[in-house]
């Protein structure tokens, strides 16, 4: 019933809205240690985290033989487990302390991955949305 429905949209923003609040905790733990001496700032790639999980929740097309077979996504299959990838930043800053923290910079990166979270969760409410206007519309 699962791949009837929801198909990988559904899943893929999910996997997106983790990966942007992974995002987010990172920045402000960046933030947060803005002025601790030797502390270099850490980043999570929002663009390749999301590529990564597409790539892990793509299923498998079933095989048809007949004419009158079902085609579509198999709903059985393991949509894999989403990972971040989390990297230290270790570039030098003229901040005679070693950290590399630019709080003008970090905040900028913060207020665009809060933007774009809020654009991903409008889309998978709209999608739910399309989805509860079709059951209710079904029962008419």
């Amino acid at each position: 019933m699962r791949g009837i429905l929801f198909d990988s949209t559904v899943d893929n923003l999910g996997n997106g809205l983790d990966a942007l609040s992974r995002r987010h905790q990172v920045l402000a733990n960046n933030l947060a240690n803005a002025d601790t001496p030797g502390y270099k700032r850490s980043e999570v790639d929002f663009a390749v985290n999301l590529a990564d999980a597409i790539q892990a929740t793509e299923k498998p097309r079933l095989v048809t033989t007949s004419s009158g077979h079902l085609t579509g996504n198999r709903s059985d299959a393991d949509p894999g487990v989403f990972r971040f990838t989390e990297r230290r930043v270790t570039e030098t800053s003229g901040r005679p302390d070693g950290n590399n923290v630019d709080v003008e910079a970090e905040m900028a990166k913060l207020a665009d991955n809060t933007v774009t979270y809020e654009a991903v969760a409008r889309l998978l409410n709209d999608r739910f949305a399309l989805l509860r206007t079709a059951i209710s519309e079904g029962r008419r």
